[in-house]
């Protein structure tokens, strides 16, 4: 099953968005939604957003609506939304790990060695966007931006600090997939060893359009596409993942504690701009796609601002 957080007025947490189960059968074809397509949702109105749908133990077990409402949820008939009320899937998750070089063609591409371990960074909840936002950027921080198309995987059980699962494990407490695009600055993250401030400007990292649920989603035999205005600029199997989701969470967790919501983009493939002879940055006006094979697509149009 797909779910999404939906930004709605009518929910009984006042907070404006709510969490939805997505039954538009267009969801996962592989293209972005258009500006003027409905999109077929049937809501949670209690639940405030996907991540505390996870909280609730509901997402990554293969939960049918019917679970849901046995849970004492209701779920709304199927009505329609359109794409600029689908906001971030997880709202304010209370972590965000990044894994950097985790692909074989993109760590060689940004000429580093191969890690033993996954290379690691963080992000703030306030990074987070829509999927179909735009991305808002002051000129003094667009000149060398870029993009980075990857997997995001969600939380969907506690996984307590020092407790060293095994893979299993591991691959139970995610509670599903969904996609980011980590746009960085470049001068930003290339003036210091440390990617922090490269990464973390404010509403860059769309997050979207929905989480597949784990039990459902085969993530071996998917495929990843990020595309700017319509040309293909990364391709990869995510099975091509030097350290894959399960892996991820053990290793995280062997040093800090996971929750449900809590979010782990784990890297993106070669043919970022940066990498690129002669170098390719986004600039105003760009749109930049990210795909992934049975969860859907995001796109993002790039707003450059004096």
């Amino acid at each position: 099953m797909l779910f999404a957080t939906i930004r709605h007025t009518a929910t009984a947490t006042g907070t404006g968005t709510c969490a939805a189960v997505v039954t538009d059968p267009r969801a996962t074809d592989g293209r972005a939604i258009g500006a003027e397509e409905p999109v077929r949702v049937r809501l949670i109105p209690a639940v405030r957003d996907v991540g505390h749908l996870c909280a609730a133990g509901l997402i990554g077990r293969g939960a049918r609506i019917t679970d849901i409402e046995r849970a004492g949820f209701t779920v709304t008939g199927e009505t329609t939304v359109s794409r600029a009320q689908i906001a971030p899937v997880v709202g304010q998750p209370k972590k965000i790990f990044c894994c950097g070089l985790n692909y074989t063609s993109h760590i060689r591409e940004m000429g580093h060695p191969l890690p033993d371990r996954p290379t690691l960074f963080a992000k703030f909840a306030d990074t987070l966007t829509g999927p179909f936002d735009p991305i808002t950027v002051a000129a003094h921080n667009a000149a060398r931006l870029d993009f980075e198309g990857e997997l995001a995987v969600v939380i969907g059980r506690a996984v307590g600090y020092n407790f060293r699962p095994s893979l299993r494990q591991a691959r139970e407490a995610i509670a599903g997939f969904t996609i980011a695009d980590d746009v960085s600055m470049r001068d930003y993250q290339k003036a210091t060893p440390q990617w922090l401030a490269g990464k973390n400007l404010l509403h860059s990292t769309p997050l979207g359009p929905w989480l597949a649920d784990g039990a459902d989603h085969d993530t071996g035999s998917a495929r990843l596409e990020t595309r700017v205005n319509g040309t293909t600029m990364q391709q990869a199997q995510i099975s091509d993942l030097l350290h894959g989701p399960a892996q991820l969470v053990q290793f995280i967790s062997s040093f800090t504690a996971l929750a449900p919501g809590d979010v782990i983009i784990t890297g993106t493939t070669g043919g970022v701009g940066f990498a690129r002879d002669p170098q390719i940055f986004l600039h105003h006006g760009d749109v930049v796609e990210v795909a992934v094979t049975g969860i859907g697509a995001i796109s993002s149009t790039i707003t450059v601002t004096d």
